[in-house]
């Protein structure tokens, strides 16, 4: 995945975040990919890939995660 999508000239990858955990992000993130997993939509999965380290993240609910974010 890592080669084709340099090749490729992707830039972000987006993963269904059922299928990540710290270690694979952290492994995209240092060869040049942001990543932002999809679809979250509740709390509990969105503070464990916020933990992870994601940049974004792909959301039906985006005013209940920035909400969440703002009071960090």
């Amino acid at each position: 995945l890592i080669d084709t999508s340099k090749e490729l000239g992707v830039k972000i990858i987006s993963p269904d975040y059922k299928t990540i955990d710290k270690n694979i992000v952290k492994q995209l993130q240092e060869n040049g990919f942001e990543v932002l997993p999809w679809t979250i939509n509740d709390m509990e999965n969105f503070k464990k890939n916020i933990e992870y380290g994601v940049d974004g993240v792909i959301t039906d609910y985006p005013k209940q995660m920035k909400d969440y974010l703002q009071n960090m």
